[in-house]
């Protein structure tokens, strides 16, 4: 085991450090006494021979006296040899003991030096020899009362002190202090080795002071060593990795996050490798994103540890994102942005501003904004923008500009001046967007949201918002003004006979032709499907019939198609402000009601509302409400009018007549309430609901009287158009097994000439299944022989308006003859209605007319009761 320093130090001392004569008088001391029994045998032998006489025996002793004395001589020789060798060893020690680096001293119980080497000269820096001084002198009073209280301990072992301030030196001192028994003298004393801990110390603090700046410093701090051990961990970085104290010689791995111990591992090499400093960014993420710029210094030459500082920047990266974040706006944004200076030169633009006016920035750089100008705002406006802009500190609004190829575009502005911290103005900000691409599309929702897309024409939004307004108007000025409501004539027809594309067309041309009869201040709205309406400021209603008028001939005028040609027409309601209402409402309505009342009165007309038109429209809204109840709840019926054969008077068919009686209104003839069915969609059920009745009824009669009678039914326009009629016509006729053969379908010479070519096709198409075609209320429309020529239908049904006056009126009589000529020159048969007198009857006859229906012969008769009248006709 090996002996500590101080110890062994003590042994040296204790086994060799005596001086020669004190080792000598010891050797003869021994010699005389205890350590030589002969000696003494002699000396005993030698004092008794003295007190006798000589003898041989005197002689012998002092043979053995002479003998000792040689080797008395022989040892004292020895002795002096061993005394030289002595002395040599002790010079020997004394170099090795001042040539210990260790500073030693020897000292008594109290305190007093011994002995000491050179060293511990050095370090007390004493001049000459230390022995004889007080070891206490050169350490404080405090501090050498350490030293009193370990002598008194007079410990064995070693006793260490801590830094001991020297008095007159700045310097501290650690003592290790063992006792020893033999040195320096019997009483024993102390070895004493003073250490010098000055630097170390000084190094110490100079490290806490470091410690202590890094800890509280901007920097993080780390130490790393060439293998990638944690040397050194500053608090700051120790608290943001959540790491305790226990780090030191713990791998790199361990402590920091994967992507930040890459990043230090790296620069460690880097570092090691060019032995220069190095730079370097990271993020460390400790539930918050932070960043650090880092610095990875050379490593120190005598540990080869490298020091990395990592400042945290992430304000600044924050701020340097924001700022690149907002350079890219500016550089990339989609609004252009000028900047200036306080004087209004331009010092920057953006990409957006060189893409909208189509200047570069070499361009305008230096220039005022006043290049932009279009000199459309007057010198007014600006002097506003800029005592704005001087006030708020900023303004914002539309105006218009001029790009570089001289083009004007409108422009959302805004301007902002930018202040220093004084209050002067540095800066002009201008931000700006092309506008245009808005506008057009804010006129396009203000098109959608107040004009009809197809005909251009206003719609109700700002129909209503203009009699509003005219109405606010005529109040304060006492002016009137006239509405006028258009409703083009059997345009639904149009649309189910030709196609919505053709009825578009024709809804266009009316558009245009109505404006072209107006002025420019008056406005025209398309305020339904086929109905316009016209405000005319400023007028009375006897101007605006005049002006209505000439919109029925502009309105009348052919329309032109590639293979036919349609004539429109149009009836006209008119209403004034203030005579017919106060409201738009009212003005509105009463209009719709005079529109009716055109309607009425044979359409392509026109009528002023009053008071008795206003009933007669509430009548007709009664009927027509009441006819959709009806047919649900059994209010209509079919009656049928017997027609007979003229030459013998026999009963050859019935015509189905629709009749209704109203719980509510008792009973409505048909002229009063077809032409209102006809109007709206009820026309194509009550035409269905009588051609089913008529059906099954006449059917169920003619097998029960095993008769052959004929079955004539109406149909309206909208039945004839319809795409399913025919379809439905067939079925009806497979459902009830009714023969074609005795079924003739009556249309109106008006429905034959809307369209006389699609006209003609449907009517082959039903004559080609067996059923037979009448021409009903021929004589009383505008047709043409030629179209009427090439119809193909079966019979001419005479008017019941020429029937009446046969006998009384001679132009009636002539053309009741010249439509049974007519018919009998075509090949038709002629039937005619109204027939009441047997007069009427005989002429009828006469002229070689097939058939009659009317008074005369019957009323229109329940089921029940035809039956029964056929029956007794039969056979009578």
């Amino acid at each position: 085991m090996t002996m500590p320093p101080l110890l062994a130090i003590s042994t040296s001392l204790s086994g060799t450090a005596m001086t020669a004569r004190e080792q000598r008088n010891d050797d003869v001391s021994n010699a005389m006494t205890h350590n030589n029994p002969r000696l003494e045998q002699l000396r005993q032998k030698a004092m008794q021979a003295l007190s006798e006489s000589h003898s041989a025996e005197q002689i012998v002793l002092l043979q053995d006296l002479q003998i000792y004395q040689a080797e008395l001589e022989l040892q004292n020789q020895e002795l002096a040899e061993s005394q030289q060798r002595l002395a040599l060893q002790r010079r020997h020690f004394q170099l090795l003991y001042d040539l210990v680096p260790l500073p030693i001293v020897t000292i008594d119980s109290n305190g007093i030096i011994q002995d000491s080497n050179h060293a511990s000269c050095q370090l007390l820096q004493h001049q000459g020899a230390l022995r004889g001084k007080s070891l206490y002198r050169f350490f404080t009073q405090e501090d050498s009362h350490w030293l009193y209280q370990t002598l008194l301990l007079r410990s064995d072992e070693v006793v260490t002190s801590p830094a001991l301030q020297m008095r007159q030196l700045s310097r501290m001192l650690i003592m290790s202090v063992i006792h020893t028994a033999q040195i320096p003298n019997d009483e024993g004393g102390f070895i004493v080795v003073l250490e010098d801990q000055t630097e170390e110390i000084r190094a110490r603090h100079s490290r806490r002071m470091l410690d202590a700046f890094v800890d509280h410093g901007l920097a993080l701090v780390t130490c790393l060593t060439p293998s990638g051990n944690i040397e050194h961990l500053s608090s700051h970085l120790r608290e943001l990795l959540d790491v305790d104290d226990n780090y030191l010689g713990k791998d790199v791995n361990q402590i920091f996050p994967d992507n930040v111990c890459d990043v230090l591992l790296q620069q460690l090499q880097k570092v090691i490798a060019s032995q220069q400093t190095s730079s370097f960014t990271v993020a460390i993420n400790n539930g918050a994103q932070r960043h650090f710029s880092g610095r990875a210094l050379p490593p120190d030459p005598a540990t080869g540890c490298v020091s990395i500082f990592l400042y945290d920047v992430t304000d600044q990266y924050e701020s340097d994102e924001q700022l690149r974040l907002a350079m890219r706006v500016f550089s990339e944004g989609h609004e252009g942005i000028i900047v200036t200076n306080a004087d209004q030169h331009i010092m920057m633009v953006n990409r957006a501003f060189e893409a909208i006016t189509g200047y570069c920035f070499e361009e305008v750089q230096g220039c005022t904004p006043a290049i932009l100008s279009s000199g459309l705002q007057s010198q007014e406006f600006y002097q506003q923008l800029w005592q704005q802009l001087n006030q708020t500190g900023s303004w914002a609004g539309e105006i218009t500009n001029r790009r570089k190829d001289g083009s004007l575009y409108p422009q959302w502005l805004q301007i902002s001046s930018v202040v220093t911290s004084g209050g002067d103005i540095s800066h002009y900000i201008a931000v700006f967007s092309d506008i245009s691409e808005r506008k057009r599309k804010e006129e396009q929702i203000r098109q959608l949201a107040f004009y009809d897309p197809l005909t251009g024409c206003a719609n109700r939004n700002l129909l209503e918002d203009r009699i509003i307004h005219a109405i606010t108007s005529s109040q304060r000025h006492q002016r009137v003004f006239a509405v006028l409501f258009i409703d083009l004539d059997h345009f639904k027809d149009i649309n189910d006979i030709y196609g919505h594309d053709i009825g578009d067309v024709v809804l266009k041309q009316a558009a245009q032709r109505i404006r072209a009869e107006v002025r420019e201040s008056d406005t025209v709205c398309r305020f339904g499907g086929d109905e316009f309406v016209v405000l005319m400021p400023e007028m009375s209603d006897y101007d605006a019939h005049i002006k209505a008028k000439d919109i029925l001939g502009r309105l009348s005028l052919p329309l032109n198609f590639p293979s036919y040609q349609l004539k429109p027409s149009a009836s006209i309601g008119i209403t004034s402000y203030p005579k017919d209402g106060s409201t738009y409402a009212e003005l509105m309505r009463k209009a719709d009601i005079a529109m009716y009342q055109a309607k009425h009165s044979g359409r392509e007309t026109t009528a002023v509302f009053d008071e008795q038109l206003a009933l007669q429209y509430e009548r007709s809204v009664m009927v027509d409400t009441g006819l959709r109840q009806a047919l649900q709840d059994d209010e209509v019926y079919v009656a049928y009018q017997p027609q007979i054969d003229l030459r013998d008077g026999s009963v050859v068919g019935v015509e189905a007549l629709v009749r209704w009686h109203s719980a509510k209104l008792g009973r409505i003839t048909p002229s009063e309430f077809i032409p209102i069915a006809e109007r709206s969609q009820v026309i194509e059920s009550i035409g269905l609901f009588v051609l089913n009745t008529a059906l099954r009824d006449i059917g169920r009669l003619n097998r029960r009287l095993n008769q052959q009678l004929h079955l004539s039914v109406n149909v309206s326009s909208r039945q004839f158009w319809h795409s399913q009629f025919l379809l439905h016509l067939h079925h009806q006729l497979n459902t009830e097994g009714f023969p074609a053969n005795l079924l003739t379908l009556e249309l109106t010479e008006s429905l034959a000439m809307e369209n006389p070519e699609r006209a003609s096709l449907v009517m082959r198409a039903i004559q080609s299944a067996g059923i037979g075609l009448s021409i009903d209320d021929f004589g009383t429309g505008y047709s043409s022989l030629a179209y009427l020529k090439a119809l193909p239908f079966d019979t001419l049904k005479i008017d019941r308006s020429f029937v009446k006056d046969i006998g009384v009126k001679d132009d009636d009589e002539a053309i009741c003859k010249a439509v049974i000529s007519l018919a009998d020159t075509l090949g038709k048969r002629t039937i005619a209605e109204g027939v009441e007198l047997q007069q009427q009857a005989d002429f009828l006859t006469q002229q070689q007319c097939h058939f009659a229906q009317g008074f005369l012969y019957s009323q229109a008769l329940a089921i029940d009761e035809l039956e029964a009248f056929v029956a007794e006709r039969t056979a009578s």
